[in-house]
């Protein structure tokens, strides 16, 4: 078989505490972050707008604010446990 052209391509895979897996779970812990708190802005700023409205469509913003925070701040949760798994890991990998 013909090696690949692309570099990316020739990278040894992620192992259990590999420095560049620690980079990546940090990386993805603060985008899925930034993302998420955007998104309960989003929700913050359509609230006031939807009770000059109506009461209804509040009331589902609310709920909606609550669901989507609440698995929001869940699985940051978990993406953090695993980043900081993967660190302690290199951490001890390294001594």
């Amino acid at each position: 078989m013909r090696p690949s052209p692309f570099p990316m391509h020739q990278r040894t895979p992620f192992r259990p505490g590999d420095p560049r897996l620690v980079r990546f779970l940090k990386f993805r812990f603060w985008a899925y972050a930034v993302r998420h708190v955007i998104g309960v802005a989003v929700f913050a700023v359509l609230i006031p707008m939807a009770l000059r409205d109506g009461y209804t469509l509040s009331a589902v913003l609310l709920a909606g604010l609550a669901l989507y925070g609440g698995f929001a701040l869940v699985s940051a949760r978990k993406m953090w446990q695993e980043w900081k798994a993967q660190e302690r890991l290199s951490r001890e990998k390294g001594s």
